[in-house]
């Protein structure tokens, strides 16, 4: 069992697994005032770049798509989720440092962690102790709490959008889901995040708010803590069906005349946050 993050060098970085095979992208040398080194990993909006600012500090860059970029829905959607991430600052979230959606080719730039994500570290060294996955919690609570605060939402927390270094858990991706969400490419042509992670308002009724956020969290930790997938694994159908069945399960244990009470009685992030704390003293 692991009790926290790796040392730092692992080859997996900013929050995507790097694909076997990938060589730099020889057609793009920079993209802004940044110059492109290798490719970290590639996800369903584009290309993740290594890339060096003209001081020598090293980013991480996105990239996105030539499909993404010529649907202007995608565009507007991705300008409205910049402007609000960009006011996220705080030492659990990789910030957004630069952007440009209206480039040719639009971009994200943000911090650098040279760290692996959560996801490869499990898959490499297995659960976390009981201490490891309260810490977890803590620091995810914290990113979560900053996220909210800054009136933005996450929308694919998950495993491999975690970043595990020494210093503690940084969340990675904060708002792309709800771009993408924008396109008809991707409008029923498949899910907005992981399966598992998703929580059923996102499955039924759209994007989701902070609420679907501390949903996922729950998933993070259950995967954290026992190394299986949150609500199975298989077929993606069977694994949504599980995820809408429980949350009507969790609907029917108290009656509807208490649920007001339920709510008034729900502990808020911060206070989670306060006693997960305290647990790990």
């Amino acid at each position: 069992m692991v009790d926290g993050p790796v040392p730092r060098g692992h080859p997996a970085a900013a929050g995507t697994v790097p694909e076997p095979g990938v060589e730099p992208d020889m057609q793009l040398r920079t993209v802004g005032p940044y110059t492109l080194l290798r490719v970290l990993g590639i996800g369903r909006l584009g290309r993740v770049h290594l890339a060096r600012t003209h001081k020598g500090e090293r980013i991480a860059v996105r990239v996105i798509r030539g499909e993404f970029a010529a649907d202007p829905r995608f565009r507007a959607c991705l300008r409205e989720e910049v402007d609000v991430v960009a006011r996220v600052r705080g030492p659990r979230v990789a910030a957004v440092l630069d952007a440009d959606v209206d480039a040719d080719v639009p971009w994200l730039a943000t911090e650098y962690v040279p760290t692996p994500s959560l996801a490869a570290l499990l898959s490499r060294c297995g659960p976390l102790s009981v201490a490891g996955v309260r810490r977890l919690g803590v620091e995810l609570a914290e990113a979560l709490t900053v996220i909210h605060d800054a009136g933005a939402v996450h929308r694919d927390l998950r495993s491999a959008n975690i970043l595990v270094p020494a210093a503690g858990a940084r969340v990675v991706d904060v708002g792309i889901a709800r771009a993408a969400a924008a396109s008809p490419l991707t409008r029923g042509g498949g899910l907005l995040g992981a399966a598992g992670y998703l929580a059923p308002e996102q499955l039924l009724n759209g994007p989701g708010g902070p609420a679907s956020d501390v949903f996922a969290l729950g998933s993070v930790l259950l995967h954290a803590a026992t190394w299986r997938a949150p609500f199975g694994t298989g077929d993606v159908t069977a694994v949504l069906h599980r995820v809408l069945r429980a949350a009507r399960i969790c609907a029917d244990w108290t009656p509807a005349s208490s649920r007001s009470s339920r709510r008034a009685c729900t502990p808020t992030l911060r206070g989670a946050r306060r006693r997960a704390r305290c647990a790990t003293r």
